[in-house]
């Protein structure tokens, strides 16, 4: 069985900024599932919020899109999710601030 993965971050790991780095990833055995979804909500719903953008970014999407596609994508039976949240105001060891590629 093929399976493809989609893998996205948020965030930034310096000491300003955002307080959370966040790194999510999708994986799937049919990626036209999900393409066919977003290729709709471009050309139907959504179509004026998402004409010139491109890529779909949740934080420069309205609450309706952000709804929609996830109910939309709860209908793949075959997507999983997982994230991995790193809240920056706990990690105090100097060792990982110096070597964020450890992270």
């Amino acid at each position: 069985m093929e399976r493809y993965v989609y893998i996205d971050e948020s965030g930034d790991l310096g000491e300003r900024g955002s307080h959370y780095f966040v790194i999510t990833a999708i994986w799937l055995e049919k990626p036209e599932l999900l393409d066919r979804i977003i290729k709709n909500m471009r050309r139907h719903k959504f179509r004026k919020e998402l004409h010139k953008a491109s890529e779909l970014k949740a934080n420069k999407s309205s609450p309706e899109l952000r709804e929609h596609l996830l109910e939309k994508i709860k209908s793949i039976e075959s997507l999983r999710a997982q994230s991995i949240i790193l809240n920056k105001k706990a990690l105090y060891s100097q060792f990982l601030k110096e070597n964020k590629h450890k992270l």
